[in-house]
């Protein structure tokens, strides 16, 4: 897809929430929300460190409280403002949410059969597509694009992917199929529109 992406010179950080204990114990979350595991704490508080005097000016998060919890542990660090934008919230899961991953493949197995069809397009039972969450999406991420400055959102794997091809023009198949840990940062140089994927799980402390 198009990029949209200011080329004056700066860098955007795309951030996953850190660990909750749905993800610890495998279980699809979505817009339901379960919070920070220690592990979780303690990786938003190494992505702080990695981003700590790196001219970010503000951050932006997902209005589900996982993503911010994870800002607000970051920005003791930074000391910069946090906004919410409700449109970055993650991909609604629908009639999966609340299900452990090991069932899904049993009780959901006729949408994944669809999914393999047209991932981009297939909607989550009574949920959403990958499809619907760009058209939430596009029009704020396009405005913070545009401010030419350096700043992280911190948001959702789902999610992020679009946003990633946004920012970068990435084709949006291949976009969707992108993994981010819960521990690692995803940096977009606003020039080129390459990304870096850094692991923070090695900063201690």
């Amino acid at each position: 897809m198009e990029h949209f992406i200011d080329p004056t010179y700066h860098t955007i950080f795309i951030l996953r929430h850190g660990q909750t204990e749905w993800n610890l114990l495998d279980i699809r979350q979505g817009w339901m929300n379960s919070p920070l595991t220690e592990k979780g704490k303690q990786q938003a508080r190494n992505n702080g460190k990695f981003l700590q005097n790196r001219g970010i000016t503000h951050i932006f998060a997902s209005p589900l409280g996982r993503a911010i919890q994870t800002a607000e542990i970051i920005q003791q660090t930074l000391q910069v403002p946090i906004t919410i934008i409700p449109e970055f919230k993650e991909v609604n899961f629908g009639d999966m949410e609340g299900t452990p991953l090991s069932e899904v493949p049993v009780k959901f197995a006729a949408i994944l059969e669809q999914r393999k069809r047209d991932k981009f397009n297939t909607r989550y039972p009574n949920g959403e597509s990958y499809s619907d969450i760009l058209e939430r999406a596009l029009e704020p991420m396009k405005k913070l694009l545009a401010l030419g400055t350096t700043f992280a959102i911190v948001g959702h794997e789902c999610m992020n992917r679009i946003l990633r091809a946004i920012a970068t023009g990435k084709p949006l198949k291949e976009a969707i199929n992108d993994r981010q840990r819960n521990d690692q940062i995803v940096e977009i140089d606003a020039k080129t529109l390459r990304e870096t994927l850094h692991d923070i799980n090695e900063i201690d402390g």
